[in-house]
């Protein structure tokens, strides 16, 4: 029984070796403290944001002009993790700014819309 756990953890682990991006997206000891938020583009300019480690904490999540006009605001409570899209296809070309509002702490991550592409910088 022992061997069959360490064998399923060693494949597991291995699993997320080979998988850079999801290793890199969910550590395996992630911050406590920190949501992770990970942003992909999908079919038709549209934007797909998970949200985990929320802890059921009140948290807002918005999306801005580069100058800070409010596009869309979603308000979450209760929920350790949550998945939101956000339709772009109406947006001119530019730099949005996506950002995770929790406390005192706001995460905030570039949205780049060129050519019918959708770019994301790092969270920050």
């Amino acid at each position: 029984m022992k061997t069959q756990w360490i064998l399923t953890a060693l494949v597991g682990l291995c699993l997320l070796t080979v998988n850079g991006q999801a290793a890199a997206t969910f550590p395996l000891l992630p911050d406590e403290t920190k949501v992770i938020i990970r942003s992909t583009a999908t079919e038709g300019q549209s934007m797909h944001v998970l949200l985990a480690n929320l802890q059921q904490r009140f948290t807002r999540v918005e999306l801005t002009t580069e100058r800070g006009n409010l596009l869309v605001a979603k308000t979450i409570d209760n929920h350790n993790g949550y998945s939101v899209a956000f339709d772009l296809s109406r947006l001119k070309d530019g730099r949005y700014l996506l950002k995770v509002n929790q406390g005192k702490t706001t995460l905030t991550q570039v949205v780049l819309i060129q050519d019918g592409n959708i770019l994301f910088s790092a969270v920050k």
